[in-house]
């Protein structure tokens, strides 16, 4: 039962981030209108592979409220790199205090698929920031009119860092606290150390959409 309040605790805590993303990016919607469509959102996440349920919600924000999908998008692509920079910190932080520095063939994996989503991100950071203003000229006006939206909608986001951040946080710590609740009730004991490392760990799998929810990847990688 606590593992089930914590989960949905994390719900409003995100909400109110996509808010605050959202409106740095200057469109206003309050936490509690956006509240229904994250729900919305996440059950099409675990039905479908792709990660469709936050294109899914991006729709419905510029159906009900208005805002262009394009900046929409961006803002979600935004809250999801925030959230693995994020969980790339737990993990290396989790698993130092859980594991020393002892290197373990599986923790190797964990750290260099961590290590390589990390890359990615930056990666993709300076080719949104630097590289596409410098591709648009070759493409006609309307894409790059939305490819713009999209662009502001990504960077615009973390100007919202100072908040967000924290935030984010509480969120993955939430996650943590959650599975940390699921395994005691299992009686199965576990630091708090490796609870937050295995539960960070697994996400990470959730980031390759390659069936609804990272559903098996996420259960044996667990294991």
């Amino acid at each position: 039962m606590l593992a089930l309040l914590v989960y949905y605790a994390t719900f409003p805590l995100r909400s109110w981030r996509w808010s605050v993303l959202l409106r740095t990016s200057g469109a206003r919607v309050s936490w509690r209108d956006l509240l229904r469509i994250l729900f919305l959102g996440w059950f099409v996440n675990c039905i479908v592979p792709a990660k469709l349920g936050d294109l899914y919600r991006s729709f419905l924000v510029k159906q009900r409220f208005g805002v262009s999908l394009s900046r929409t998008v961006g803002v979600v692509v935004a809250e999801r790199l925030l959230d693995l920079l994020v969980v790339f910190v737990l993990l290396i932080v989790g698993g130092y205090v859980a594991f020393g520095r002892t290197f373990l063939p599986d923790l190797r994996v964990v750290y260099l698929t961590g290590a390589a989503l990390l890359v990615a991100i930056l990666v993709a950071l300076v080719a949104v920031y630097w590289v596409a203003p410098r591709l648009a000229r070759f493409f006609p006006r309307e894409v790059r009119r939305i490819g713009r939206l999209f662009r502001e909608g990504v960077l615009h986001s973390f100007r919202a860092l100072p908040v967000a951040g924290p935030l984010t946080v509480i969120i993955w710590s939430c996650e943590a606290l959650r599975l940390f609740f699921v395994l005691t009730a299992l009686g199965l004991d576990l630091p708090l150390s490796g609870v937050v490392f295995v539960a960070v760990a697994t996400s990470l799998l959730t980031t390759v959409p390659l069936t609804p929810a990272g559903f098996g990847f996420v259960e044996i990688a667990m294991v």
